[in-house]
């Protein structure tokens, strides 16, 4: 315990160190100001769109001209987007996609506004076809099926939005959720396969409170 003490207020001494940080800090903040401009740049020329608040590096597949994301969009480090070109892909205002999370829009992929989708999250409107046993999986064509996520949803960590998914207004999906089917409008769901947990009723969004 003593010798503990002793390198702590050895290390206290050296105040430089602490006036150091701080000035590598101020100059990370002016040097941030040139990295946006530049993820926002690249991520104008895959996507023709401009986001607001790209924190970190971004992957994009390919070029897709079919892409719409509303204001206040923020999107976290290494979020991979993938398109097919000619994908539909629409997100509405104030999204919000977190750290490792996927988008796959080889179809269409339509997203509403204030809609916050966890870190390592997938959403994908593509699938294998599977039914024929004499050829391996990964050589049988691609399935598309529209995903459609309305407004006000919070999609938590880790979960994986399958093909042809409709989230509906005000849902809230709990973490490790595996989704497939029509989710009611403000509800709260979890599980794998996901199921329905609460109606988020009056009474229950005044428990919340």
């Amino acid at each position: 315990m003593g010798i503990a003490n002793r390198g702590f207020k050895r290390l206290s001494n050296y105040s430089f160190l602490d006036g150091s940080r701080k000035i590598i800090w101020f100059i990370r903040g002016y040097c941030k100001k040139p990295l946006l401009f530049l993820r926002q740049l690249r991520c104008y020329f895959y996507t023709k769109c401009w986001i607001d608040n790209i924190l970190g590096s971004v992957y994009f597949k390919t070029i897709c001209n079919n892409v719409k994301i509303g204001k206040e969009a923020t999107i976290y480090p290494n979020v991979v987007f993938e398109f097919a070109e000619d994908a539909c892909l629409t997100i509405g205002d104030n999204f919000t996609f977190s750290y490792g999370a996927i988008l796959s829009a080889r179809h269409s992929v339509k997203i509403g506004n204030y809609v916050m989708i966890g870190e390592y999250s997938s959403v994908r409107d593509t699938t294998h076809v599977y039914e024929n046993k004499s050829v391996p999986y990964c050589k049988q064509p691609d399935r598309f099926e529209e995903i459609i996520i309305g407004d006000n949803v919070w999609i938590g960590r880790g979960c994986v939005i399958l093909p042809g998914s409709v989230i509906e207004n005000g849902v809230i999906v709990g973490a490790h959720s595996v989704v497939k089917g029509i989710l009611k409008a403000n509800c709260i769901y979890a599980g794998n396969p996901v199921k329905l947990i609460r109606e988020m009723n009056e009474e229950n969004l005044a428990l919340l409170q």
